[in-house]
């Protein structure tokens, strides 16, 4: 399954927010966004889950207008991982996960056996089975993230969206969390998009970056053709030498020249 952007514009009136977009993000691959603060990172992701409307121009799901989707037709389709979420009843962990099975569970219906199953699973991907009988409200900030990432895989969608999903996680669950979501994509062919501010870690993860500035597509591509010197130069206002060794790529900013 394939996502394509075809001349995507989003804003307000006097202050446009994303300007003539064109972008594809395919199955089977980690496909990172990258850019500044500002540069339309979430609003993109908020288009392409169907959650706002483009002033113009199309998001295609596998030629199918995202917008022609409406509940649980989407839900199936696409599992949103937001950069911010709050859940203010006192659900139990297995309760917010299983809430990922509510496409496909009629109204009337309580979850299955294979309901349990596929929460459960999601919970020990994510490292969060420990906690399934507590409170989300004594979580905290990166154990309600793993949870929320778990609601995510447990809704079994072709697509998944991640917005910023690693920034309030420590370095180990922050691994684990990018190995999961290439994971996703390389073993169940899934199309994963996740939003990224460390350039190390979009570097080395994703199988292709979108690199974005002030609502405008700078580059798409590997993260060898993204992420030059360049590049940033240009994007992020910072010299750094872009280096290659046997862990993968890596951004070294001249620091003494950001005095």
């Amino acid at each position: 399954m394939e996502i394509w952007v075809d001349k995507l514009c989003f804003g307000y009136p006097g202050r446009p927010v994303i300007e003539d977009l064109d972008a594809q993000f395919a199955s089977g691959r980690l496909s990172g966004i990258i850019g500044p603060n500002g540069s339309g990172k979430t609003t993109l992701i908020r288009l392409m889950s169907g959650a706002i409307k483009p002033v113009s121009g199309r998001i295609l799901l596998d030629k199918q207008p995202v917008g022609d989707l409406k509940g649980r037709a989407l839900a199936r389709k696409i599992a949103v991982v937001p950069q911010k979420s709050h859940l203010g009843f006192d659900f139990s962990v297995l309760d917010v996960v299983l809430m990922g099975r509510q496409p496909y569970i009629s109204r009337f219906s309580r979850e299955k056996a294979g309901d349990l199953e596929m929460a459960r699973a999601a919970m020990r991907m994510t490292g969060v089975e420990h906690l399934e009988k507590r409170s989300v409200t004594a979580l905290s900030g990166g154990e309600w993230q793993r949870v929320i990432i778990a609601r995510a895989l447990c809704q079994a969608t072709p697509v998944m969206l991640m917005d910023e999903p690693i920034s309030s996680l420590d370095i180990r669950h922050q691994l684990e969390v990018l190995a999961l979501a290439r994971r996703l994509a390389h073993e169940k062919k899934a199309c994963v998009v996740c939003v990224l501010h460390d350039l190390n870690l979009a570097a080395n993860y994703c199988d292709e970056l979108l690199l974005m500035s002030e609502g405008k597509k700078v580059a798409q591509g590997t993260p060898e053709q993204v992420i030059t010197g360049e590049i940033l130069r240009e994007v992020y206002g910072i010299e750094a030498e872009i280096l290659k060794d046997k862990f993968g790529l890596a951004v070294r900013p001249d620091y003494q020249k950001q005095d």
